[in-house]
């Protein structure tokens, strides 16, 4: 197997720092909507506004620690810019959530259906790569080499 190069995770990389000026980008928003109601800190709730701009932020917060571990696992085991492509769609469905979120709770809906399926396919992704790696390193099988071999060497 050959060593990756950090020229492999250029793509990953944008798409970790994309994802994490987006996570400021909702801090900001909170912000703003708190001065827009004249909305003093430390109050969260009694303006609904808030609330769901709040909340909205919130959730993006407690699924950052689901996200950039498994998107990285499966970068580096399974490919860097396959797994970039459900990476993507996660910031997209992110702003999605975040978005309708802040217009009505029920809005939010088609962001996290997409949250939810882009993060599916990279655990997915994670653990075909753990376990491709693991066959190879611990019984000596190199699935890649039996696809090729049975697909008469088209991959």
């Amino acid at each position: 197997m050959a060593l990756s190069k950090m020229d492999d995770y250029i793509i990953p990389a944008a798409v970790t720092s994309l994802a994490s000026y987006q996570y400021a980008y909702f801090a900001m928003q909170v912000g703003q909507v708190r001065r827009k109601l004249k909305f003093p800190p430390p109050k969260t709730t009694g303006e609904p506004e808030f609330e769901r701009a709040h909340r909205a932020q919130q959730n993006a917060v407690e699924f950052a620690p689901i996200f950039f571990p498994i998107y990285w696992v499966s970068c580096f085991f399974f490919h860097p810019v396959l797994a970039s492509i459900p990476g993507c769609l996660y910031v997209i469905g992110r702003h999605m959530y975040f978005k309708g979120y802040c217009e009505a709770p029920g809005k939010r809906l088609s962001g996290f259906k997409m949250i939810s399926v882009s993060l599916r396919a990279l655990l997915f992704m994670g653990a075909a790569g753990i376990a491709t790696a693991a066959l190879r390193r611990y019984a000596d099988i190199n699935l890649y080499k039996y696809v090729a071999e049975y697909s008469g060497g088209y991959l």
